[in-house]
């Protein structure tokens, strides 16, 4: 006798009949547990990205106790579950051939999907049913990644665009945050020099402020004012390299004002 996952298949007229009743209770109980769902692998077939949700392949095959196995039909209309709560979420999309895990509800979910959250009694009395499926994004570990170094860390935490060599990763390690860039360029370090340059022209405008105030007419000293307070005041995004352009045209502003 083949038991799978839900049936049991005769190989001949009045078999049962050999059987010991505790043969007949453990067939019983494969029956059962073949169709309890617990949780699976699968692929994604196709995503909705507009209502999270996606149609999975299993990978794992249901299989008789003769060696023979059968494929899982795909299941549509998977929630995809997100790492969301007390307002922050962590949301992206899914791509054919992605890897998710499904996890099956002990009761239908039907309603659940049309309520939005809200309590609900369902109406279909099955259990553990491959209808009520939920998507986990997930990498496997045999997956190829680049090899990027951050990719490979055992002391930090990466996200961002983990299949693209020349996309965007964010890496916190050490109490401190990365953002590598196209081409490997750090993003926050290069932000971080261009600030410093800010600065020193900042500083060059004060002092060419300073020196306009001893050897030039006050109205132009106050123009000159106006235009340091505009430029100090400018909203992010600025052009850095127009004001560090700038700033090194007042700094030999400077040196003539002093010398006339």
């Amino acid at each position: 006798m083949a038991v799978r996952d839900d049936e049991i298949v005769e190989e001949e007229e009045g078999a049962e009949e050999n059987l010991t009743l505790s043969e007949i209770l453990e067939i019983q109980e494969k029956v059962i547990l073949g169709k309890l769902h617990t949780g699976m692998l699968a692929y994604v077939i196709e995503y909705d990205a507009k209502r999270r949700r996606c149609t999975a392949q299993p990978i794992v095959r249901g299989r008789y106790n003769t060696g023979e196995s059968v494929r899982f039909p795909a299941i549509p209309n998977i929630p995809v579950m997100h790492l969301v709560g007390g307002g922050f979420g962590i949301i992206f999309p899914l791509r054919v051939n992605d890897t998710v895990f499904l996890s099956f509800s002990e009761r239908s979910i039907d309603e659940w999907k049309a309520a939005n959250g809200a309590d609900i009694t369902p109406r279909i009395l099955r259990r553990f049913d491959l209808s009520d499926a939920l998507a986990y994004p997930l990498v496997s570990p045999a997956k190829v990644l680049p090899n990027v170094p951050l990719l490979n860390s055992e002391d930090s935490m990466v996200w961002g665009e983990v299949e693209n060599l020349d996309g965007m990763l964010i890496e916190i390690s050490d109490g401190q945050i990365s953002i590598t860039g196209i081409g490997g360029v750090e993003l926050l370090g290069l932000m971080q020099d261009h600030i410093g340059a800010c600065q020193v022209g900042f500083a060059a405008l004060g002092q060419f402020a300073t020196a306009l105030s001893t050897s030039m007419d006050p109205a132009v000293v106050s123009a000159a004012a106006a235009l340091v307070t505009a430029l100090t005041t400018i909203p992010a995004p600025v052009n850095v390299g127009v004001l560090v352009s700038l700033a090194a045209t007042l700094a030999d502003l400077i040196t003539i004002s002093k010398v006339v």
